[in-house]
C-alpha cells in the first residue's frame, strides 16, 4: 500500500488532475491532490484496489468516512519507528528518497 501510495503521488505530480476529477465541497472549495495529503489521511480521498495494488481516487471523497490505519511501532524499532513519524508528517512523498529529504539538499540517514 505505501508504495502504492508513493506511485500515486508520483503519477498525479506528472499528470496533474483537473477540477473536475478533484472534486469539491458545497462551498464550492477543492479537495486535496495526492501530493497534499500524508499518508493516513490519503484513504479519505483514494481507495485501495488490492488486486491491482493501486490507489484510485473516490468518486464522492466527502462522502467518505475512512479513515487511514496504521500499525504502532516501538521506539526500539528504530526505522519503522522513523518512517511512521515521517509518513505523519510529510505530505506528497513520491519515493523512499524523497521522504528522507529536506529543503530539496538534506538527507535523513536512519542509524
Amino acid at each position: 500500500m505505501l508504495t502504492g501510495y508513493f506511485d500515486t503521488v508520483h503519477m498525479e505530480n506528472i499528470i496533474p488532475l483537473n477540477h473536475h476529477e478533484l472534486g469539491h465541497n458545497d462551498t464550492g472549495e477543492l479537495y486535496p491532490a495526492a501530493n497534499a495529503l500524508i499518508y493516513q489521511d490519503f484513504p479519505t480521498f483514494y481507495s485501495y484496489n488490492n488486486t491491482d495494488k493501486i490507489w484510485n481516487r473516490r468518486k464522492r471523497p466527502h462522502k467518505s468516512n475512512a479513515v487511514g490505519r496504521m500499525f504502532t511501532t516501538l521506539s526500539t524499532a528504530r526505522e519503522l519507528f522513523y518512517l511512521r513519524i515521517l509518513l505523519t508528517k510529510r505530505a506528497g512523498c513520491a519515493s523512499f528518497s524523497s521522504l528522507r529529504t529536506v529543503n530539496k539538499q538534506y538527507r535523513i540517514y536512519f542509524i
